[in-house]
């Protein structure tokens, strides 16, 4: 069998005979093809338990698909959630942060020394120092 026009030819014409796949005809197609050949010589009790099982791989498989599906967007939901909690809070804070530095700031203006604006708002020393360049940076 030179091409698939001869090898359809061959299967079609021998297709009630043959006992195994030959090796010529051994790819997915005809495996296929094969497959159905084979149910469609079940008889009628054989018939109703092949399908009775299909109908329950296949329900299976979609329910594995459903809750894949529904775990899916529970993660999701979950975490969009999360990364909105998360996200609201570090805005607090970096609003909270920002806050502190223009209290710092004032304070500093105002004539406080760095030692007395660490004792208000529980900066760092090496923050102040920084906020107090970048002050005298401004004049």
């Amino acid at each position: 069998m030179e091409n698939h026009f001869e090898k359809w030819l061959y299967l079609l014409k021998n297709l009630a005979a043959l006992e195994d796949i030959p090796v010529e005809l051994d790819d997915e197609t005809f495996q296929r093809l094969f497959k159905v050949a084979e149910i469609a010589k079940y008889n009628l009790r054989q018939r109703q338990i092949y399908r009775s099982s299909e109908k329950n791989y296949n329900d299976y498989i979609l329910s594995l698909d459903t809750y894949f599906n529904d775990g899916f967007k529970e993660g999701i939901e979950k975490g969009l959630q999360e990364g909105i909690e998360k996200g609201l809070q570090e805005g607090l804070k970096e609003g909270a942060y920002k806050n502190t530095l223009q209290l710092a700031e004032k304070c500093l203006k105002k004539g406080l020394s760095v030692a007395e604006v660490v004792e208000i708002t529980k900066l760092s020393v090496k923050e102040i120092e920084q906020l107090l360049d970048n002050i005298k940076n401004k004049l």
